[in-house]
């Protein structure tokens, strides 16, 4: 395993703790009501986002194995893709928790921790793509 990738690896896994450990002193401060809307919120859609996640991820998989030519620019896409949904699922999910009604210090605390994780992913993603393009490696 390359160093750069362990390297990508655990500074994700870092920003997700982090993220993790600011989301969920919010959550604990958070009346019964607005734990269930919560609750409610993060369930109404999981097997359409798992889906779309999976079939993103199954994508990048066959044209590894099928691309011999270019996998460089179909791992920038890959990564713009899982980066981007990542963003877009943030901004939904902000702008439910306003229209719910949750206070702007839960709100606030909520794009926080999804902003750590967007950088955790996003500088993954270029550690491991530059590996990528500097070993032309199938993975």
């Amino acid at each position: 395993m390359e160093i750069s990738f362990v390297i990508g690896f655990l500074f994700l896994w870092i920003c997700l703790l982090i993220a993790r450990s600011i989301s969920n002193k919010e959550i604990r401060v958070l009346d019964d009501e607005m734990k269930a809307k919560l609750i409610d919120l993060a369930t109404e859609r999981r097997s359409m986002q798992i889906a779309i996640m999976v079939a993103g991820i199954g994508t990048f998989y066959v044209i590894s194995l099928l691309i011999d030519s270019h996998r460089e620019i179909w791992f920038g896409l890959y990564a713009l893709f899982i980066v981007g949904w990542i963003v877009y699922r943030l901004v939904v999910a902000i702008k439910k928790y306003r229209e719910l009604g949750f206070s702007e210090t839960f709100v606030q605390s909520q794009l926080k921790a999804g902003i750590i994780r967007v950088i955790g992913i996003a500088v993954f993603f270029a550690v491991f793509g530059l590996n990528f393009l500097l070993n032309q490696q199938k993975y």
